[in-house]
């Protein structure tokens, strides 16, 4: 089963190329690339999880990576967040 609204826009900005380019393919594998270093994702609610901590294991504390529901109603809320609170470790949603 799929997000609600048709999935995912997941974007990213990290400062070491290296783990750049790993969080890039790691995001090519779920779904495409539609600008430099944002993609569009659908992924069952099970597959979101392991690639949200997936990807929390590549980015260090100063990177940032955003995962934006599509669906108007899961815009309200960011990982049980409100979204003018950021959580510590920026917002990855899972």
């Amino acid at each position: 089963m799929t997000r609600p609204g048709g999935g995912l826009l997941v974007s990213f900005d990290v400062s070491s190329d290296r783990r750049r380019r790993t969080v890039a393919r790691t995001l090519e594998q779920h779904g495409p690339k539609i600008l430099r270093s944002v993609y569009d994702l659908e992924l069952p609610a099970g597959r979101l999880d392991s690639l949200a901590a997936r990807l929390t294991e590549l980015v260090e504390p100063d990177d940032h990576l955003v995962v934006v529901p599509h669906c108007p109603h899961c815009r309200l809320r960011w990982h049980g967040v409100p979204l003018d609170a950021v959580p510590d470790h920026g917002w990855v949603a899972g």
